[in-house]
């Protein structure tokens, strides 16, 4: 009695087993697929990224936008300057970009003081000159001689 059991048993697991590897192959794998290969995954190859410091119309653009979104934050009364051309930008994909440069800005004792800013935003689309065509995802600051702490 106790031999049949484990025969059926080997057989059910086997059959199992067989089951689970169709059922990955047929069904699984293929709806996997199909998810990674839509656009949430894939986005736009036109607004693709790169790892390296670039210079372009674009990156341009988001710093002057980053700028002008960075000085529309801070009090009325604070005087800040930023450099013009000293920046550095870096297209992070999907219409991303991040912009790092320095601000000499005022403190309350009027003391200037140079931090450094690092700025994400991002393109929606239509005219880059638009200021309402880029929306700010976020800033980092830090003052110039504790850029990495």
């Amino acid at each position: 009695m106790k031999y049949h059991q484990r025969k059926y048993a080997l057989v059910l697991l086997l059959l199992f087993i067989v089951g689970l590897y169709v059922l990955h192959n047929k069904a699984v794998v293929p709806f996997v697929m199909t998810v990674v290969h839509t656009r949430f995954f894939t986005g736009d190859p036109k607004l693709g990224g790169q790892s390296t410091t670039i210079r372009d119309n674009m990156t341009a653009m988001a710093s002057i936008h980053c700028k002008a979104l960075i000085k529309q934050q801070l009090p009325a009364n604070k005087s800040a300057t930023f450099p013009q051309y000293d920046y550095k930008a870096w297209n992070i994909g999907f219409g991303r970009y991040l912009v790092q440069s320095h601000i000499d800005a005022e403190t309350a004792d009027g003391v200037s003081r140079r931090n450094i800013v690092l700025c994400k935003i991002k393109y929606t689309g239509g005219d880059e000159t638009d200021p309402n065509n880029w929306r700010l995802i976020g800033i980092d600051s830090n003052p110039a001689g504790n850029a990495g702490s």
